[in-house]
């Protein structure tokens, strides 16, 4: 099950697209949202038009566009502190130095996806994203982080690492089965 609210620290490629996602799903009714980051020229989706814009502003945006029924709340400071202990708190930051009281973290590059809900300091777990962005694996990833939520599996307290590249050529064997 959903919460009706959700926070997300990161509005990059993850965050915004599970930002999206989520409000397409109807059942969150409030996402907080908070990245100090402008969007800067060369960005793609869904940040491609909308050049100089905080990136929180245009999920507030491509959410109206798309008429989902959610409020979008747009944060456009760094997060240096605790958000929230009585909502769903997800991290999506490319930098995980800093620790925030996340109730899990989520990172993908290239193909690797790691989600990771245990208390422990797990930095060392996260990529530094060496890899080109690839839309199949960012689609793959925020519909396994939004199954995550919705099944709560963060409640599990477990690090999970995915290799998209593994999930994606046995889809393809299966297709072709």
């Amino acid at each position: 099950m959903i919460p009706e609210v959700i926070h997300i620290i990161g509005c990059g490629m993850i965050g915004s697209n599970l930002s999206l996602d989520l409000a397409k799903t109807g059942k969150v009714k409030d996402i907080h949202i908070y990245d100090w980051d402008k969007v800067s020229e060369g960005e793609v989706y869904p940040f491609s038009a909308f050049e100089d814009l905080h990136k929180t502003d245009v999920v507030k945006i491509m959410s109206s566009i798309n008429l989902f029924d959610v409020v979008i709340h747009p944060h456009t400071s760094r997060v240096l502190s605790e958000i929230s202990k009585h909502e769903l708190v997800v991290d999506c930051r490319d930098n995980k130095k800093q620790t925030i009281n996340a109730d899990f973290s989520a990172s993908l590059d290239g193909s690797v996806l790691v989600i990771d809900s245990t208390e422990k300091d797990s930095s060392h777990l996260y990529p530094h994203y060496t890899c080109d962005k690839n839309f199949v694996y960012i689609n793959i990833a925020v519909s396994l982080i939004s199954l995550y939520i919705d099944e709560q599996r963060y409640t599990e307290k477990k690090s999970l690492i995915f290799n998209l590249d593994d999930l994606f050529d046995n889809c393809k064997q299966e297709d072709e089965g």
